[in-house]
């Protein structure tokens, strides 16, 4: 029996949990050197009942970060009850630029309870899902919606919609700046209106007629609201 089948059958029948954290952590090292029969292993031991394993596993299969581990890493992510567990998996596929994660992070943003693994995958929708066209509807509903996400979600997507070079995200971000009950979701808000604004310029007069004008009626609302609301506030001091 090789090494590698030695360290397999540790990991699956180690007595103690240590055991097998030490085999997945030693199976980690064998990089792109990883053979179907340790993939297997892998996703047994996904299925650990101690989480000591199951992290030990995410953290072998982010090193390795192969499109198999990746497709490993998704399912912790989208299935282990520990949120510690689910953290590290999202980032690993955040720093591995997995872009076969990103519709991943973006159907977890609709069931993911942890605000530290939102927080994550709205940052990871701006770097593994570019180009994507539901990622910046997406990103702008979470914006938006001060009710089911805390600020620092909301921060983190004021900051990717201001990365993604999409004009369509200046009337949200615009009316973030103005009206979201936090200060730093306004503050970075702003911040990437006008960044964005800058960036934009050249491609909002190349856009098609059509589609320049609906841009242009979206900015005029938003600057309408804050107007209305800048003038109520001003009667009630007065």
């Amino acid at each position: 029996m090789g090494r590698v089948d030695e360290l397999i059958r540790q990991l699956e029948t180690g007595e103690s949990p240590y055991e097998r954290v030490q085999a997945a952590e030693a199976l980690g090292e064998l990089g792109k050197r990883a053979t179907p029969k340790v993939y297997d292993a892998f996703y047994d031991a996904l299925q650990d009942s101690d989480a000591w394993v199951r992290f030990a596993v995410v953290g072998a299969l982010g090193k390795i970060g192969t499109e198999d581990a990746i497709e490993l890493l998704i399912y912790a992510l989208e299935n282990d009850e520990e949120s510690e567990i689910r953290f590290n998996a999202a980032q690993m596929l955040y720093e591995l630029g997995a872009e076969a994660a990103w519709s991943a992070f973006k159907n977890i943003l609709d069931v993911e309870p942890s605000s530290e693994i939102q927080e994550i995958a709205v940052r990871a929708l701006a770097k593994v899902g570019y180009g994507e066209p539901d990622v910046v509807d997406k990103l702008i509903a979470i914006l938006e919606s001060y009710l089911d996400y805390d600020e620092k979600v909301r921060v983190a997507a004021a900051e990717s919609l201001g990365k993604l070079d999409d004009p369509y995200a200046l009337p949200p971000l615009f009316r973030a700046g103005e009206n979201d009950r936090s200060d730093a979701v306004r503050d970075t808000a702003r911040q990437a209106y006008h960044a964005l604004f800058l960036r934009s310029a050249n491609d909002l007069l190349s856009l098609p007629e059509q589609e320049r004008h609906e841009l242009a009626r979206q900015l005029q609302d938003a600057l309408r609201e804050h107007f209305v609301k800048t003038v109520c506030e001003y009667d009630e001091e007065t």
